[in-house]
């Protein structure tokens, strides 16, 4: 090895040795040289602080058991109540579908009767046309105008008899 060799060596770990007194300056707040426990130390801080820094976690991880608790429940009530208020929909929902139901037969009964109403009443129409005509027939000849006062009288003489038979027992 030569001498230059060396010599570019010996600079090299000087370098490296000054990097790590950085390094080691910035790890411990620039307090320059410590030894490793006042490192630690500094780094950690006093006993009483650590002790203040465990019970300060501590109260934090109470704290947040009970929040995570607490929203537990709250959650687990808002659930309870959702759930409620779904049943007392669905209640609603159910009977609404029932009274649907029961106007959907109620208009296919109501149908029915308007179906078999509107028959009659085109029968009955029917009827009374051929009534008319044969009235209207008998009004025309001589023969049914006689005809025609001979069945009011009979109606006449019928309503005599009925009223005779009611108001004389």
């Amino acid at each position: 090895m030569s001498n230059d060799e060396i010599q570019s060596r010996i600079k090299c770990v000087q370098n490296w040795k000054r990097q790590m007194d950085d390094v080691r300056a910035d790890l411990t707040g620039g307090f320059g040289k410590t030894s490793s426990k006042g490192s630690r130390e500094a780094l950690l801080g006093s006993k009483q602080e650590q002790e203040e820094r465990a019970k300060a976690k501590k109260a934090l991880e109470r704290d947040n058991q009970e929040f995570m608790e607490g929203e537990g429940m709250r959650q687990q009530l808002i659930h309870e109540e959702l759930n409620v208020y779904l049943d007392d929909l669905h209640t609603s929902v159910t009977r609404l579908g029932e009274m649907g139901l029961t106007i959907h037969h109620e208009l296919k009964e109501q149908e029915a009767i308007v179906d078999d109403l509107t028959e009659r009443t085109d029968a009955n129409h029917s009827n009374m046309l051929d009534i008319n005509k044969q009235v209207s027939d008998l009004l025309k000849s001589r023969q049914g105008r006689n005809q025609l006062l001979l069945i009011a009288g009979l109606i006449l003489a019928l309503l005599v008899v009925v009223a005779l038979i009611f108001i004389l027992p």
